[in-house]
């Protein structure tokens, strides 16, 4: 439990640092900062010199502010993840916007659990029926593409194994979802693809190579990031370090839907979602230390995301300022992933649903539970969904979204409830003795 305290209050500081230095930003530092993004239209040039004479003797706060009034959705050299972010300065400046934002906060975490129970208890009901129709429907995708339908051994077996005093009777070993090394590299590949087509202008093109890699990059380090916490927690714990790799279908099916969602609603920097593959371990934990995981991966995720959004500031400055450097353009779209996609990787991974993080933490505990959730989602929201200014303020448009698929994800599980109940009511009786 120690190692989750000290988490959070690690991320409590992470997340202090951008929200003091967005109120510490004066209104007069904010004005300035309007008055060179109004300047911005007459060229590059102008802005290079402004910030390069104020560069170092601004305090942090206004040089935030003036960083993050300085971005073009029309930008040469800058990816469209990276150009539509906003900085702290602009996101954080506005207290009631901050209140606003809490308080959505507050309804979703609320409301989403209903909707949640009842799709839960329907998949736990008809378990047998469910496993049954993922099993079909994965035969009939192989035989689609040409693949063998042969299940390989150890991705099935399942045996008790003890590991010490830590894991006795709890400690079993399996590796669902184990793919070639081929296969991982491919389902990343395909997963990079996915987040650059988050770009409406995505083809062959220089620029889209560098958002590919950028994009590439940054799922390779969230992957690894996952891994290296687990692997620390696991060794506190006594647990063996066995890995095999892993990749997830359902994420680049998630993927799909983000950009579907964000290409649909014309809405940038767009949702970025980046859990396609994983480094997994052979042996699972006891349920309550499997819990503390959860809590202390996620909060690693959204304090590297915000490291990666501090670092971004002065990257995306050199970025937008220079001359079109290679190693410039891929750094600042890298910690502009990074950041975008750990805050969005989050909320969905934290979602209270049935083979999701958020489904076993809530099992756990729910208060624990709605605290980590709701850090997550109100970065998004204040980040991507309701800025209080910046490149990505887009009205209500993203709320407007947001409110949509909220309403589909309860109509999908009262639809799925009373799916079940018909196909029960269809089937025949069965013989009484």
């Amino acid at each position: 439990m120690i190692w989750s305290v000290v988490a959070a209050a690690l991320f409590a500081i992470f997340l202090a640092v951008p929200m003091f230095l967005g109120h510490s930003a004066s209104p007069s530092s904010l004005t300035s900062a309007s008055t060179i993004r109004a300047g911005d239209a007459v060229g590059h040039g102008t802005l290079a010199t402004q910030a390069a004479t104020s560069k170092w003797v601004l305090p942090p706060a206004r040089l935030v502010s003036l960083f993050g009034t300085s971005y073009s959705l029309d930008t040469n050299g800058v990816a469209p993840i990276a150009s539509a972010i906003g900085t702290p300065g602009e996101i954080f400046h506005s207290l009631g916007d901050d209140a606003v934002n809490l308080a959505i906060t507050l309804v979703v975490v609320l409301f989403i659990a209903f909707p949640a129970n009842i799709f839960n208890q329907t998949l736990s009901e008809n378990y047998d029926e469910v496993q049954l129709m993922k099993e079909n429907a994965r035969r009939r995708i192989r035989k689609t593409l040409g693949l063998s339908n042969d299940t390989p051994k150890d991705s099935t077996d399942t045996t008790t194994t003890p590991t010490g005093s830590a894991s006795e009777g709890s400690a079993t070993t399996s590796m669902p979802g184990l793919a070639s090394r081929q296969w991982f590299i491919a389902t990343l590949v395909i997963g990079a693809v996915l987040g650059g087509l988050l770009d409406p202008n995505f083809g062959a093109n220089s620029h889209s190579f560098e958002s590919f890699l950028s994009t590439l990059v940054a799922f390779s380090v969230g992957a690894v990031l996952s891994w290296f916490v687990a692997k620390t927690f696991r060794s506190m714990h006594k647990y063996p370090t066995q890995t095999y790799l892993k990749a997830l279908p359902i994420g680049l099916g998630i993927a799909l839907a983000c950009v579907i969602v964000s290409r649909a609603s014309h809405f940038t920097p767009g949702y970025l979602y980046g859990i396609v593959v994983s480094i997994s371990f052979v042996v699972s934990m006891k349920d309550q230390h499997n819990s503390h995981l959860i809590v202390i991966s996620t909060l690693s995720t959204l304090s590297v995301a915000l490291v990666a959004w501090m670092l971004w500031i002065p990257v995306n400055h050199l970025a937008l300022t220079g001359s079109g450097n290679f190693i410039e353009a891929i750094l600042d779209d890298v910690l502009g992933s990074l950041f975008i996609g750990g805050i969005i990787g989050s909320v969905i991974g934290l979602l209270p649903l049935e083979g999701l993080s958020g489904g076993t933490l809530v099992k756990w505990r729910r208060d624990v539970w709605a605290a980590v959730f709701a850090l997550a989602v109100f970065l998004l929201i204040s980040v991507e969904l309701h800025p209080a200014s910046g490149p990505a303020h887009h009205g209500g448009a993203p709320i407007a979204t947001a409110i949509i698929l909220f309403i589909g994800f309860g109509a999908l599980s009262f639809g799925t409830r009373w799916y079940f109940a018909q196909r029960k009511l269809q089937k025949p009786p069965k013989p009484t003795t």
